[in-house]
């Protein structure tokens, strides 16, 4: 659980770089740019590969407009967004988890403390 927590951590780091830098490139747009177009050399190695691994197709010495741009940065929140989820689900298992192995602890517990009454109750009606 925790190597899966660990990756998941990273990665949720690296698209949090990624939604920083589209936010740069998306600010640098002028407010009315809707036709305009910007160099895909602004964009990182790993920020393209993210994109193409999920679905979208950056090419070197592209270019990509302000609509691409919100796209890309809507679809990096999305899955920023299932893996805040996953991990929220993930921590309420674990939390579980916890919870029954205390139980379980609180049982044992119990149990021999019950044992050693019941032992000292039966030494002593054996020496009176």
């Amino acid at each position: 659980l925790s190597k899966i927590i660990r990756l998941r951590n990273r990665r949720s780091e690296k698209l949090g770089k990624a939604l920083g830098e589209l936010n740069r490139i998306e600010t640098s747009f002028d407010s009315d740019a809707e036709g305009g177009t910007m160099s895909t050399d602004k964009l990182s190695g790993e920020t393209a590969s993210f994109l193409s691994q999920m679905g979208y197709t950056v090419k070197e010495n592209d270019n990509i407009s302000k609509a691409s741009t919100q796209e890309y940065l809507q679809a990096i929140k999305s899955e920023i967004d299932a893996i805040n989820n996953r991990s929220q689900v993930d921590m309420n298992r674990a939390q579980q988890l916890v919870e029954t192995s205390n139980g379980s602890y609180e049982t044992a517990s119990n149990l021999l403390d019950a044992l050693v009454k019941s032992q000292g109750n039966s030494i002593s009606g054996v020496g009176a």
